[in-house]
Order: structure tokens, then C-alpha cells, then sequence
């Protein structure tokens, strides 16, 4: 669908306000972006208001979904006789623990929600805490962390160009390099674009229709909608551009909706510029967006995580049923459901969603090649573009199948774009496919002609990290295709250690022969006089750092806290240059297995 930005009175800039552009070099890039964004809002008129993920009663279909696509696959699996009755067991009682547990989410969600409990939480967070999101409640000053000699280092490591992977036969270990200061900064991005919030776009829609009397019709374009179309672009020039609070207050609108102060901030401290890129893409779209340095020679796509009042984005974690690939992975075996329907759905909730939308990874890779292109007129001829990967939680999966994507399509998604895939490194990751799935993606990474690397940096025990069905972990552990238990990790893990023991790395990537080394361009001296510095002026950050390390010690709590982004940044800051120490990483049987067969045994 395109559609003349002028037809609809709808303000050509309200892109720029949502994002924040340092540079103009980049000037295709913005107009497609403003093209982009502004489909999506004409196409969102269309679509009933309740259905909005940012409505009060969305979370509740959405509940009632998650448990009929779950009970009837239960119901149809026992039908056929396709597992064994152990497996489906299993499948049956992970089905009763996660229904009960996105029970009480659901609760929690709804009440989050609530006008009241949002006002209050806003303004205790704006007045004690930096006036961050409830995710990055723990170090309000985490975006002020990174030191200038330190965001100068991340930028040098981001911009080196890519090795060519060792030649086959080589004899000497393979040495792969883990960089410490690109680490830190995209930790950093990981965590920042939970404060950007999309809601307020889906209030504008209602807030529109609530001041000019209309009411969007139902997947059908009403007589009227050329009328709401018009109201909506003027009621955006107001909200974007007449900033009094009386204006805003009337139309449901705050800073607080944006979380644009935060990231702008952070933007100017470490010269970036941010877009976000496909947060409308559909109802539940996979939220990422693109950091870049004008002038510079790479871009950062980062994918946001699970929102701690976001309903939709724990039935996504919780749908851990393995789906085949298909063609959104050519060769590749099964992947996480909820995962795998965030970026390539194969369920739009209404036609005029899919009138004019793109599945997610469709739209961010069309923006990539776009962006890749204008940054490139700025580079020496021939040169290329580095394209990194990030994310936290929910978006470190994400990121895991974007950039899985990205590699093993390379010519049907960019063809000859000026683009250099590079690494990922990603914080907290969950599982995301089976285990033909992980042993698919070493053998896609060892085909490459550079060295690439998806690097999954764990704190402590993280139990979205470190927990639930993982048993494919184990390549030597027998598993039937159809045990639900038998999900894998990707890429090489980095469990962090302080400083001077050796972190560990795991996986199958990589094995015990392999030289995995953390790099800096800092020695271990200089970084812990950039620590004692950054305590120095935040005064606050070590006494919440305590804290969450001594929540850290309490069983199973402690490992859900040790999933916090802010705990994550301190555990970084507390590793230097270093050979990390190979560990097995799995467990060496079926836990459940074994106590089901000692339990009909005996």
C-alpha cells in the first residue's frame, strides 16, 4: 500500500519525533521510514479499537487463545497416538503450570494497567528514579554508565571489519574473541529500548475518534474515513508539536507513553541516532529498532524484550511448542512457536492488518538495505556496512532467529545491499528451537567466509537463561523427536565471572579446544579504575547493586532477579581481558525422564 503523505494531513515529521536522528546523512532511509510509519497508522483506523494490544481488555482474548491453541494441540496430540505417552505427559502438565502461571500474569497485567496504578508508579519513578521504565527500576542511571573513553572503545570494535574465517584444514585451535566493549554498549541499547512504549500511537487512534465523534469501523473503511483520517493527522501535529500539558492531558498523552526523554538522552551522551522500525508492524509485532553513528560504518539492530505489563509478550515466551520452520528458515528443523509468530506470524487478527502490512523481519531487513545504503555514500568505495545484533529476554530470542535469518539468507533478503553481517550478542536468552535446529545453525556459521559469532551472555543462574526444557542442549542425551523437553540453545554461551577467575563459555559452537578469550582495549587495571569512576558518580548504583546481588543468593528468586538488565550491566563491568574456561553447560540426563521411570517402576 502506498499512500501520498500529504493526503491525509497527516504531519510528514511525526517520525522524527518518535525517533531521534543526530545526523542528516541518511536521507532515503527517513523518508521511507516516515512512508512506513505512516501506513501503519492509516491502517490501524481500521481496526477495532479493543483489539489494540494496549487496550484494557485485549490481554483477555488473548488469554482465551493462548489456551485453545494449547488444549486443543494437547486434545488432538493424545487422538493420534504421534508421542509417547511420557512425552505427552509432559506436554500435559507443562500445559497446566504455564496456563495457571499466565493466569496470574493476566491478573497482574490488568491491574498494572489501571490508570491509577500507572499515575502513581509515574510519579514515584519520575521523582526517586530517573523517571525510567518498571524494567530498568533496579539502576535508574544505567544509561548514564558508559564513560566517554569506553563508548570510543565500543565504537572502534564495532567498526573493525570482519576476519575470513580460518581455511579448511587449518591444524592451530580456533581463537574467537568475545569484545568486552561492545558488550557493554549493547547491553546498554538492550535495555533502553524497553523505555520506548508504543501505546500512546494506539491511544491517538481512540483519543481521535473520542475528540472528533468517530469511530473506526471493523476491517471495513466506514464513509467516515476520510474524515477520521484527516482528524487523526491534525490531532498528531497537535500532540507532536504543541507540547502544553493542558493538550496533552486532554488526548491521554505524557512523556511517560513515549519513554522518547530516556532514549534521547541516551542518544546525545553516546552519539547515536534510534528509530524504531517495526513496533506497528502487526497487533504483536517483534519490536526492533536501529542504532547508528553518523558518519559511521555500522548499525545495531536491536529487538525489545518481554514487557513487564505487556500480556502478549509472556503468551509469546510461554508458547514453547516446536512449530517447523518452514520456509522462514529453509534447512532448518523446528523452532519455538511463540518465538517463530512474533517475526513471521502466520495469524494477522484482521484483514486490514494484512491490507498494507509486511511480516516483521519483511519490513526490518527492506529498512536495513535502505539505511545500509545512505551510510555507505559516506564510506570509502567498495566498503560495507556492519550489521550487529542485541536484545534482551524476549528480544534476545528474537534477535537469535533475526540474525539466524539474516546469515542463511543472505542473498534472498539483502542481495547485493552494502551489508556485513556481523555478530550478536544477547543477554539473558531463552531457547528457541530443538536441537537439529541449534546443530543447523553451527554448521550455517562454520559456511561463512567471515568469522561470525552469536554470543549468549548469561549472569549468575538467570532462570530464563539457565531453565526450563533445554535437554537438547546435551548432544550425547537420546531423544525422541517428539519429547518437548529436548529444546536447544544457539550460538556460544559466556557465563560471566568476576574478575580474575575465568569466565566460562558452553555450547556446542564451539568446543573444549576452542580459545575463547574476552577483549578489551582496556587492561583489567584500567577498568576497575573506569568502575571506581562510575561509582563515583552515582553514588546510589552501588547501594542497589548490593542489593540485587544479595536478592541474587535467594533460591529461585534470585534467579529470576538475576535476569534484570541492570543486573546484567553490573556483572559486566566486573569481567576483564581474560581466556575464558570450557564447561559441559547441559545436564547429563533426563531429570524427568528418570523420576518417571523410577516412579511406574517402583
Amino acid at each position: 500500500m502506498t499512500t501520498d503523505l500529504g493526503e491525509t494531513a497527516f504531519p510528514q515529521t511525526v517520525q522524527d519525533v518518535e525517533s531521534v536522528f543526530l545526523d542528516d546523512s541518511v536521507p532515503n532511509f527517513r523518508k521511507a521510514l516516515q512512508e512506513t510509519r505512516h501506513n501503519e497508522i492509516i491502517t490501524l483506523t481500521s481496526i477495532l479499537v479493543p483489539l489494540f494490544p494496549y487496550s484494557f481488555w485485549a490481554p483477555i482474548p488473548a488469554y482465551g487463545w493462548y489456551l485453545w491453541t494449547t488444549w486443543t494441540n494437547i486434545i488432538y496430540v493424545a487422538a493420534t497416538f504421534e508421542t509417547r505417552f511420557i512425552d505427552w505427559f509432559r506436554v500435559f502438565t507443562s500445559a497446566i503450570f504455564t496456563s495457571i502461571i499466565l493466569a496470574f500474569i493476566l491478573l497482574w497485567c490488568q491491574f498494572a494497567s489501571l490508570p491509577p496504578v500507572q499515575w502513581v508508579y509515574w510519579w514515584w519513578s519520575e521523582k526517586f528514579n530517573g523517571n525510567v521504565g518498571l524494567i530498568n527500576l533496579l539502576t535508574p542511571q544505567l544509561f548514564k554508565g558508559l564513560l566517554p573513553a569506553q563508548i570510543a572503545a565500543a565504537d572502534d570494535g564495532l567498526s573493525l571489519l570482519p576476519e575470513a574465517i580460518e581455511p579448511a584444514g587449518s591444524t592451530g585451535p580456533l581463537i574467537r574473541e568475545f569484545n568486552l566493549d561492545i558488550a557493554k554498549l549493547l547491553l546498554q541499547i538492550s535495555a533502553v529500548v524497553y523505555e520506548r512504549k508504543s501505546d500512546a500511537i494506539y491511544d491517538s487512534v481512540d483519543a481521535t475518534a473520542k475528540v472528533h465523534g468517530n469511530k473506526p469501523k471493523r476491517t471495513k473503511f466506514g464513509a467516515n474515513l476520510p474524515q477520521f483520517r484527516q482528524a487523526i493527522g491534525s490531532t498528531f501535529a497537535d500532540i507532536n508539536f504543541v507540547r502544553d500539558g493542558s493538550k496533552l492531558a486532554k488526548l491521554g498523552w505524557n512523556k511517560h507513553r513515549w519513554g522518547t526523554d530516556i532514549i534521547e538522552d541516551f542518544c546525545k551522551r553516546t552519539g547515536l541516532s534510534y528509530a524504531p522500525v517495526s513496533e506497528l508492524n502487526s497487533s504483536t509485532s517483534a519490536f526492533a529498532s536501529f542504532f547508528w553513528k553518523g558518519g559511521g560504518n555500522w548499525i545495531v539492530v536491536a529487538f525489545k524484550g518481554t514487557g513487564p505489563i505487556d500480556f502478549p509478550d509472556y503468551v509469546t515466551d510461554l508458547s514453547s511448542r516446536l512449530v517447523h520452520a518452514d520456509e522462514v528458515l529453509p534447512t532448518f528443523s523446528q523452532l519455538h512457536k511463540g518465538f517463530r509468530d512474533r517475526i513471521w506470524p502466520n495469524r494477522l487478527v484482521t484483514d486490514a492488518e494484512i491490507r498494507g502490512r509486511k511480516q516483521a523481519w519483511e519490513q526490518i531487513s527492506r529498512l536495513l538495505v535502505i539505511l545500509a545504503k545512505d551510510l555507505v555514500k559516506n564510506q570509502p568505495a567498495g566498503d560495507k556496512i556492519n550489521v550487529w545484533f542485541t536484545g534482551h529476554s524476549l528480544g534476545c530470542a528474537l534477535s537469535g532467529l533475526a540474525y539466524t535469518r539474516a546469515i542463511n539468507n543472505f542473498e534472498e533478503d539483502f542481495g547485493d545491499a552494502p551489508i556485513v553481517i556481523r555478530d550478536a550478542y544477547v543477554f539473558g536468552s531463552p531457547i528457541v528451537g530443538n536441537r537439529p535446529t541449534s546443530q543447523r545453525f553451527n554448521q550455517v556459521i562454520k559456511q561463512q567466509k567471515e568469522i561470525k559469532t552469536l554470543w549468549r551472555i548469561t549472569n549468575h543462574d538467570d532462570l530464563v537463561a539457565t531453565g526450563g526444557p533445554q535437554l537438547g542442549d546435551n548432544p550425547n542425551l537420546e531423544l525422541t523427536s517428539t519429547n518437548p523437553g529436548g529444546l536447544a540453545h544457539i550460538g556460544a554461551e559466556i557465563r560471566m565471572l568476576d574478575y580474575d577467575k575465568p569466565s566460562h563459555f558452553a555450547g556446542t559452537l564451539y568446543d573444549k579446544d576452542t580459545i575463547v578469550r574476552i577483549d578489551s582495549k582496556f587492561t583489567a587495571e584500567d577498568l576497575k579504575e573506569q568502575r571506581a569512576q562510575q561509582l563515583l558518580q552515582h553514588p546510589d548504583w552501588e547501594k542497589r547493586v548490593g542489593w540485587g546481588n544479595f536478592v541474587q543468593q535467594i533460591p529461585l528468586l534470585g534467579r529470576g532477579f538475576a535476569h534484570s538488565a541492570g543486573l546484567y550491566w553490573n556483572q559486566l563491568a566486573a569481567l576483564a581481558p581474560i581466556n575464558c574456561v570450557w564447561v559441559q553447560g547441559w545436564d547429563p540426563v533426563d531429570p524427568f525422564d528418570k523420576l518417571y521411570t523410577e516412579s511406574i517402576s517402583g
